[in-house]
Parts: structure tokens; C-alpha cells; sequence
């Protein structure tokens, strides 16, 4: 049984995931719970990240805010084919005061073409990252599913669009 098909097909709604979408209930489910909404930013809080580095396809950056028992996902970027240089203007042009920097496990390894790793880029830049550590795919998965219950995703940001898009497609 695919709900996403009897509301597309009985109900006359908008497809909203694409079919096989990993998170389909979970993007569904805050819908459904005005978890997609306006969600202001709290200057006094930081602002966490979280880095999704691309190669051959988008660099992305989570920024969120944990307020009561709220993960607030207030603002999103991606781009592509850029150097590391880029990511950090886009932040320090961002009003936010940082908090942690999530970059995935394989951040450690050298690049060919500089010789160093993204993690010594980030250091070079004065900026102090914390490594997610290595798990398979199937437990990330998981672990997102959990946090979802939590996630309210900021609606009127322009970047966050891209973000839901994403996630409605992964």
C-alpha cells in the first residue's frame, strides 16, 4: 500500500516525495504537524552545521538551532564545483555566531590537488570542525529518521526549499 499514490490519485494532492524517497513519511509527518513553517532565528543561540561534501555533485550545508526541544533547520546552501574558500565566505557572510561544524568522516583525507584535508582548510581558516564518525549507510538513515521527530524546517528561506527538495528526492 503507498499512501503517496492514494492521496496523489484519490485525494486530487501533489506528489509531494519522489517514489522510493527515504524520508516520505518522515517529510510527510511534519507536514501533516505544521513542522514546515515559519521558524524565526535565535540570535542568542548558535548556529550548528552540517556539511555534506560533494565531489562530482553539491556541497551542501545544514544550518540549525536547537531551541527547547526543537531542532530548528534555519537555513540551507549548496553549490557545486567550488573550492573550500567559497563555503567559508558564504558563512562568515551569514549574521549567525557558529557553533558546532559537522563535516562527515572522509573530511580527514588529502586532496591531490592541495595536498592537505578539508579538516587542515577549516583549521587554516580559523575554524575548528567536529568529525561525524563512520557508519554505515543504513544507520545514518536511522538516526535521521529519530531526529525527524524533532526537526521543524524553516518554510519562508529561500535556501531551505532546496533543502526540502532534496530530502523529498533522496
Amino acid at each position: 500500500y503507498d499512501f503517496d499514490s492514494y492521496l496523489t490519485v484519490w485525494e486530487g494532492h501533489c506528489r509531494q516525495t519522489l517514489d522510493g524517497a527515504i524520508y516520505a513519511n518522515e517529510i510527510r509527518t511534519a507536514t501533516a504537524e505544521n513542522r514546515i513553517t515559519k521558524v524565526p532565528w535565535e540570535p542568542k543561540k548558535p548556529v550548528h552545521t552540517f556539511w555534506d561534501l560533494g565531489k562530482a555533485d553539491m556541497t551542501a550545508i545544514w544550518f540549525g538551532q536547537v531551541v527547547g526541544f526543537e531542532f530548528r533547520l534555519i537555513d540551507y546552501y549548496q553549490s557545486h564545483g567550488q573550492n573550500l574558500a567559497h563555503y567559508v565566505k558564504v558563512l562568515r557572510e551569514k549574521p549567525y555566531g557558529y557553533g558546532d561544524m559537522w563535516l562527515p568522516h572522509d573530511a580527514k583525507a588529502r586532496n591531490l590537488q592541495t595536498g592537505k584535508s578539508i579538516v587542515e582548510q577549516f583549521l587554516a581558516n580559523e575554524i575548528r570542525p567536529s568529525m561525524v564518525p563512520g557508519h554505515k549507510v543504513r544507520d545514518r538513515i536511522a538516526a535521521t529518521r529519530l531526529l525527524f521527530t524533532r526537526i521543524v524546517v524553516e518554510q519562508d528561506n529561500e535556501g531551505c526549499e532546496d533543502l526540502l527538495e532534496a530530502l523529498k528526492g533522496y
